[in-house]
């Protein structure tokens, strides 16, 4: 999916030459907060930007190179393992928010009490499905149900979401009791209400911006991260359920 913004007539570079492209690869965690800012950063620079917004889980199997685009928006652990790789220049890596995974149910019932982990734990006996991904943000919660001995348990009724599909729209539509994703994620999802998840089951995230290797727009990568560490951007991570750093 592709999110293009034109500038109008009257933000056109000067002497009619057209815009300069900037092209984005980002998880789906920063979509929302994303949408607000790229038009704001356009009209600021002139820049024209395009992104293709993928699921972190599909990102971690899929085959990026270094030509892909001119910027990866991602977990930090991503962005290490591109640089590793030769993919992202390791010197262009800019930590800008920081991303945490809750919990929703749908709305218009009785919300369960799951702030510590006895309740989440008692909860998670009696819900009929619980829906979780196989990206970074269920990592954590994976592991706390090792630690309560509730894996298998869990595992034999959770939903599993097609790739790219959102787990609140899941909860949302009544397929799942519980759903487990990161708040960016679940906060756009009518219908559904969100929870707090006891610090041993929530997964903390930082995201980061950096350039691919091959990007020919550097200028552009590098006004498009300092724009994220502004206060506009900030406000907007705000709102979007990140915390800015």
């Amino acid at each position: 999916m592709r999110h293009d913004t034109a500038l109008n007539s009257a933000q056109q570079p000067a002497g009619g030459r057209a815009p300069a492209g900037l092209s984005v690869l980002s998880t789906l965690s920063a979509k929302e907060a994303l949408k607000e800012i790229i038009p704001l950063f356009e009209l600021a620079t002139g820049y024209l930007i395009s992104v293709e917004y993928v699921g972190a889980s599909v990102l971690a199997t899929r085959q990026i190179s270094g030509g892909e685009a001119d910027l990866f928006i991602g977990p930090c652990d991503l962005c290490q393992r591109y640089a590793a790789a030769g993919i992202l220049m390791p010197d262009s890596q800019r930590d800008f928010a920081v991303s945490r995974s809750g919990a929703a149910v749908r709305s218009g019932g009785n919300l369960p009490d799951i702030a510590s982990p006895e309740g989440l734990v008692a909860y998670l006996r009696q819900a009929r499905s619980v829906c979780y991904g196989a990206g970074a943000s269920a990592t954590q919660f994976v592991s706390a149900l090792h630690k309560y001995g509730l894996h298998d348990e869990i595992a034999a009724k959770r939903v599993v979401p097609a790739p790219g599909e959102a787990i609140g729209a899941i909860v949302s539509r009544g397929d799942a009791t519980l759903g487990i994703q990161q708040v960016s994620e679940l906060m756009p999802i009518g219908g559904i209400t969100l929870l707090k998840l006891p610090a041993e089951f929530e997964k903390k995230l930082t995201y980061c911006a950096a350039s691919f290797s091959q990007s020919q727009a550097l200028a552009g990568v590098d006004a498009f991260i300092r724009f994220l560490g502004q206060d506009d951007a900030s406000s907007i991570f705000r709102r979007k359920g990140l915390e800015p750093l």
